[in-house]
């Protein structure tokens, strides 16, 4: 959550940006980060990465802090669904 908490407050990736993320741009963020980083390739990343190469930033030598990336941006997609669903979409 503190991982979360930081891309709101410090990248302002904020609820009503989030929703903003309609075709699932958030869970393949999170899949990229989640691929060990011995599997990554330029290739594969650029078929599931949503977004421009250079905002792909993994944490070179802590695959943990990569889980955690995802797991925020997992936080994120299940916030969005859940908003999008109870109709209070931003």
């Amino acid at each position: 959550m503190a991982e979360r908490e930081r891309q709101i407050a410090d990248d302002g990736y904020t609820p009503y940006h989030d929703d903003f993320h309609i075709s699932g741009e958030l869970a393949a963020a999170a899949a990229c980060y989640v691929l060990p980083p011995e599997i990554r390739s330029e290739s594969l990343l650029g078929k599931i990465w949503p977004w421009d190469a250079d905002e792909f930033k993994p944490t070179p030598h802590d695959p943990c802090h990569d889980l955690v990336k995802a797991g925020a941006l997992i936080v994120a997609e299940i916030e969005r669904l859940q908003r999008n669903r109870e109709g209070r979409v931003s």
